[in-house]
């Protein structure tokens, strides 16, 4: 297992979710760190936390399809602002980030 875990952004987001259930009973604590390509420890921490922070996409999603979250989980993608242009900015979206500014 370990030698999978070097940089998270590597892995697909299916090896991720493996990989999050397993460091998360073995871990004795776990955060967010940089240098996920050096250490084994920080790359572990990364993969736990890109599946937490996605996780709650996935459910965004159900409530707001066309904004296609499953896919982009937040990111501004091409896709995703053009759903922000037409359908203009949901709750969820993050007010102070560029296109969705006030």
């Amino acid at each position: 297992m370990f030698q999978v875990i070097r940089d998270s952004k590597n892995l697909s987001f299916k090896k991720r979710k493996y990989l999050f259930k397993i460091i998360k009973e073995k871990a004795i604590s776990y955060g967010i760190i940089k240098g996920d390509s050096k250490f084994l420890s920080i790359a572990a921490a990364s993969i736990l936390a890109k599946v937490f922070r996605n996780e709650p996409m996935f459910e965004t999603d159900i409530l707001h399809p066309k904004y296609n979250w499953k896919r982009n989980v937040g990111y501004p993608t091409k896709e995703h602002i053009a759903a922000i242009q037409e359908l203009g900015v949901t709750d969820l979206h993050r007010r102070s980030f560029g296109i969705c500014k006030l």
